[in-house]
């Protein structure tokens, strides 16, 4: 199933300083949203949203003038996106991942990761993201 950023309400980003990043490190990467989450600027950001909410991830470089790319390469596999709501490739922007949130509602956190990667000029950098939450609400 296709998803899209333009229909997704919450919008994750990865603000990647792409001098500063380091191979197998998260040096130089903030994650925010656009809802209440806890942790942001940080790389363990707990997103809060209600089952069914459309969700898009965005990479965004500090410096994009420097030459250096980012990219996401993948959005891991949670029970938060129950049996169809997987992120992929969003379908209206091939930079970004969407998906749905369509996990049951809990206190507890669901775990994800992410993984994204640098290309500073030939030289290839992977960052994964491991401590990356989504909390499923009831309203």
């Amino acid at each position: 199933m296709a998803f899209s950023v333009s229909e997704s309400t919450v919008i994750i980003q990865f603000l990647v300083d792409t001098d500063s990043v380091q191979p197998n490190s998260t040096t130089g990467v903030y994650v925010v949203d656009n809802t209440t989450a806890s942790n942001e600027g940080g790389t363990t950001l707990n997103t809060t949203c209600t089952s069914g909410t459309f969700i898009a991830w965005e990479v965004v470089p500090v410096r994009p003038c420097n030459g250096n790319t980012v990219s996401i390469n993948s959005i891991g596999t949670s029970t938060a996106w129950g049996p169809d709501g997987q992120p992929e490739t969003a379908s209206d922007n091939p930079n970004a991942y969407a998906g749905q949130a369509q996990g049951t509602p809990s206190t507890t956190a669901y775990g994800y990761s992410a993984t994204l990667v640098v290309d500073q000029g030939g030289s290839t950098i992977t960052i994964p993201l491991t401590g990356l939450q989504l909390t499923i609400t009831n309203s």
